[in-house]
């Protein structure tokens, strides 16, 4: 075997290594959490009089230790105001008749599901507080809609790297995009789908900003590090952004410290962002709308010191150079020429 077939052969070894690697990543990224889904730290209340609320507190913790952050309130409209405000995900309140359960399926159907389990362990009827739209009473539309919102931001940035040319056409493009895919999307889901109920406007301007920001993210990096930033893009939203999102389950049903992970990347905090705005007319939104801002105006000042930095290579190529050439005369002289 010659040097030449032994390397090439060295090549196609280590890409089908590589790759092989990349695939048993992607199936422990995706089907770990899904595999592993339980409740961690869930942040639910128990409204009423402090001894039983307190009695009752006990023994949810007692049954499931670590499933639940709980609440202590004084009454239910308490307990109310926290769920709707994206506080809690739902609450028992204690009252003279017995136990009541409240849930809030727009928040989270597997939630809402695992405290109609708890409430049929104590006896308690449920009522779903902010429940999910009549055309979509599975939030399968939103469930669904969690890959074309992740591959929307991350598309659009390929493709405005491989077809738009220039720093203008491609600030451009990327905003363009943002607002313009952002409202086709919510139309489709409230108009078509009828998976959201919110303000149109509102939720198309929360799902704007979660595309922008993973579009920046990609070419940000991009511009930047290169290849070397493709690969970490395609690490920090495909590889751990997108199955730790948590749109189709909640963050805290996730393997620890996974859901708390995913909020902090584009695809955890443009889902929770998308269900503050769809559901729960913005409340919750602070934090997603930060972290997504974060990683835009991020992604936007690697893009331009990736740009600034291509540009001032291009004009040191470019610049005319000095050099001296020896001519062939019999006595020693210098010709300066440039080029």
């Amino acid at each position: 075997m010659n040097a030449h077939t032994s390397a090439g052969l060295g090549r196609v070894t280590a890409t089908v290594t590589a790759l092989t690697a990349v695939l048993a990543l992607l199936l422990i990224a995706f089907a770990m959490p899904l595999k592993h889904l339980s409740p961690h730290n869930v942040p639910i209340a128990v409204a009423g009089p402090a001894p039983a609320a307190t009695a009752l507190e006990h023994r949810l913790q007692a049954a499931q230790p670590g499933a639940y952050r709980i609440e202590l309130l004084p009454d239910a409209a308490a307990a109310r105001d926290r769920i709707l405000n994206r506080h809690d995900y739902g609450a028992i309140v204690v009252t003279p008749n017995g136990p009541q359960t409240l849930t809030a399926s727009a928040a989270s159907p597997a939630v809402a599901q695992l405290l109609t389990k708890v409430a049929a362990g104590i006896k308690s009827p449920v009522t779903d507080i902010a429940p999910l739209p009549a055309g979509d009473p599975t939030g399968a539309g939103i469930a669904g809609g969690a890959l074309p919102l992740v591959l929307g931001g991350w598309i659009a940035a390929l493709v405005i790297m491989m077809l738009l040319r220039g720093t203008a056409q491609r600030v451009a493009g990327a905003f363009a995009f943002s607002a313009l895919g952002a409202l086709s999307f919510i139309a489709l889901e409230k108009y078509a789908f009828g998976s959201v109920t919110g303000n149109y406007l509102m939720i198309s301007a929360g799902v704007a900003l979660g595309i922008g920001a993973t579009a920046w993210l990609v070419l940000g990096l991009r511009s930047a590090l290169g290849a070397r930033g493709m690969a970490l893009a395609a690490a920090l939203i495909m590889l751990i952004g997108y199955p730790e999102c948590g749109l189709t389950n909640a963050p805290e049903l996730l393997p620890a410290p996974f859901g708390a992970i995913g909020q902090l990347l584009p695809p955890g905090a443009a889902g929770t962002l998308l269900r503050s705005t769809a559901f729960f007319h913005g409340h919750g939104a602070t934090k997603p709308v930060l972290v997504l801002t974060l990683w835009l105006v991020g992604g936007l000042g690697l893009f331009f010191l990736g740009d600034k930095r291509a540009r001032r290579a291009a004009a040191a190529n470019t610049t005319p150079q000095t050099r001296t050439i020896e001519t062939g005369a019999p006595t020693p002289a210098t010709q300066t020429v440039t080029v």
